[in-house]
């Protein structure tokens, strides 16, 4: 099959010397699947299941400044496509690839046309508190089975270190429906409140944002602290989400602002979740 993405990026400059540079890139978006796993007609593949699924892409590129107006580049870089569990089978799919670049651009900017501030301007109250809830699909153990809805909340601590990035820290929680319909048919445990408490995961979480206007790019790590002996989560999670900021008070910048986000969520390279999350900054 064939897979069609649209992925917005972030590039990240690592080095830079008379005209050429060298820069970290990342980007993350949608992709659509010709032919994803089908029980009856398809069953060869079982890397995806979804025609609709998230792409992460991560590489490394070299540009040149030929001329005023022309850039040759050349990169190195790997994309993954997974549908976060929403169905399964989920193994992914990776695919590396070398890219040569060129670039043409009939009105370059040039230093001189910057008006550069005198120093970097920050808001009188650069501390804040983040919260969200969310929500997100999975199927369970099963393809082609009922699709669970996970919930999830988190409350941080947030720190504007710079007009353009933030560092956030907290607590949060995750109440993921199959694993107690799972234990509720099992019966394996006496009371349904310990079959809850088991289908419930206390996490702490922090990371970095990068923000660009009313954008943000907001990656994570984290750990559990929760007892979850039955079908419990491997112990370390990594979180990307791309979030769009909606301002309260446009005159006022890192604070008083609500969020709407999608997040992809893994352990690894196993894909946990795809989740829609919704929250505020003040």
């Amino acid at each position: 099959g064939r897979a069609f993405s649209v992925a917005p990026s972030l590039n990240v400059h690592i080095l830079k010397y008379r005209g050429f540079g060298l820069q970290f890139e990342v980007a993350s978006g949608a992709a659509w699947l010709t032919r994803p796993y089908n029980s009856i007609t398809n069953r060869a593949n079982n890397a995806v299941s979804s025609n609709l699924n998230s792409t992460t892409q991560l590489g490394f590129v070299l540009d040149g400044q030929i001329t005023p107006v022309w850039v040759v580049s050349v990169g190195a870089r790997l994309t993954h496509y997974s549908n976060g569990s929403s169905s399964l089978p989920n193994y992914g799919i990776n695919v590396g690839t070398l890219n040569l670049g060129l670039c043409y651009t009939p009105k370059p900017v040039r230093r001189s046309d910057y008006i550069e501030a005198p120093e970097a301007i920050l808001p009188h109250r650069r501390w804040g508190v983040d919260a969200s809830v969310g929500i997100a699909w999975q199927e369970s153990m099963i393809p082609d089975g009922p699709k669970y809805p996970v919930y999830l909340a988190t409350l941080e601590a947030s720190w504007l270190h710079r007009p353009s990035g933030r560092w956030l820290a907290g607590v949060g929680f995750e109440y993921v429906t199959s694993v107690y319909k799972f234990t509720k048919h099992l019966e394996a445990f006496e009371t349904d409140k310990e079959m809850r408490q088991n289908a419930t995961r206390k996490l702490v979480i922090a990371g970095h944002e990068s923000l660009y206007g009313a954008y943000g790019v907001l990656l994570q790590v984290g750990t559990y602290f929760s007892k979850n002996p039955i079908l419990g989560p491997p112990p370390l999670f990594e979180k990307l989400t791309l979030r769009r900021y909606f301002y309260l008070q446009p005159a006022r910048i890192g604070g008083g602002l609500l969020h709407f986000g999608i997040s992809i969520k893994a352990h690894k390279i196993n894909a946990d979740y795809i989740s829609f999350e919704l929250g505020g900054n003040f």
